[in-house]
């Protein structure tokens, strides 16, 4: 009788692990697969990784026609101005690094970094309202503040 409860009890181990492991498996798998796909989004800059980013000489193009316009003042001069300020830090610009700070790339970390001074210029000349829409404008997928 012994014998019989021995044989019972590794049988039932047998198949509970061999359930088990084939259980984990399919997790590991299914995790593997998840790494892989944000792994290619990432490698491929698709979705959430995507470089949201626009040329200063774009940005002069599309809103500086009239250099007094509120979206010329309080946002490509502050971001030519910090991007300008961020050059002259690594080294002393010469006139070729200027010539290439036109197709310098404006990223919305930049915009991020100084949003408090592109509203408070944008306040400081009743056009508040025009923020969100220039963000909405070079990023729809971000409808927020």
């Amino acid at each position: 009788m012994n014998t019989l409860w021995i044989i019972s009890f590794v049988l039932l181990l047998f198949l509970t692990l061999r359930f088990v492991t084939k259980v984990a498996f399919k997790i590991i798998l299914f995790f593997i697969v998840i790494a892989g796909v944000v792994g290619l989004l990432y490698f491929l800059q698709l979705g959430p990784f995507q470089k949201k980013s626009i040329s200063m000489e774009k940005l002069h193009h599309q809103y500086c026609k009239d250099s007094t316009s509120a979206l010329c003042q309080c946002f490509v001069k502050v971001l030519e101005h910090d991007l300008l300020e961020k050059a002259s830090k690594i080294s002393t610009t010469d006139s070729s690094e200027k010539r290439e700070m036109g197709q310098t790339l404006v990223s919305l970390k930049i915009m991020h970094r100084n949003r408090t001074k592109i509203k408070q210029c944008l306040q400081e000349m009743g056009k508040e309202h025009l923020y969100k829409e220039f963000i909405r404008e070079l990023n729809p997928s971000k409808n927020k503040d």
